[in-house]
């Protein structure tokens, strides 16, 4: 799954998280008792989901990557999630705004990113870490003449 490119856009498109966007291994290297800078995005991959194979003649099948936005924000206020929660409202027009009906390139193998929902998925006194899922499809630009188990072995009709 394609991330770097997301990870490049909430740094540049989401300016209350001063360029703090990583990647799944920075968030699995997180210790709980670690004091990391906040707020902080970490993309991680959820799943892919694969359709149908969709050609007579070649190979065409759409792949639904699902991917989170795992926000780690303050919650040193409170203990209830009051200030996690206002933190939230602050970066959830963010990055919609910077990754929401956005394409990847090439943009004819990659569909808008679109919305999935949220979950809590850890909070304590000082901070809180909220997951915004998304997902986008992908497919293959062309019909490939070569079975793709020989694509995956060494194709040499110069396609790929």
């Amino acid at each position: 799954m394609k991330l770097d490119p997301i990870i490049s856009a909430l740094r540049e498109r989401c300016p209350s998280f001063h360029q703090r966007a990583g990647g799944a291994a920075q968030w699995a290297g997180l210790e709980r008792a670690e004091n990391a800078p906040v707020p902080f995005a970490y993309v991680a991959p959820l799943r892919e989901d694969a359709g149908a194979q969709e050609s007579n003649n070649g190979y065409y099948q759409v792949i639904t990557n699902t991917f989170g936005v795992i926000v780690v924000v303050p919650n040193c206020a409170d203990e209830r999630g009051q200030d996690a929660g206002r933190w939230l409202e602050v970066l959830r027009p963010e990055i919609f705004r910077a990754i929401l009906s956005w394409h990847m390139k090439p943009k004819d193998e990659f569909s808008e990113i679109v919305y999935e929902g949220g979950v809590l998925i850890y909070i304590d006194a000082a901070r809180a870490a909220y997951q915004f899922e998304f997902s986008f499809d992908q497919c293959s630009p062309h019909r490939h003449p070569c079975p793709v188990a020989v694509r995956w072995h060494g194709c040499r009709c110069g396609l790929h």
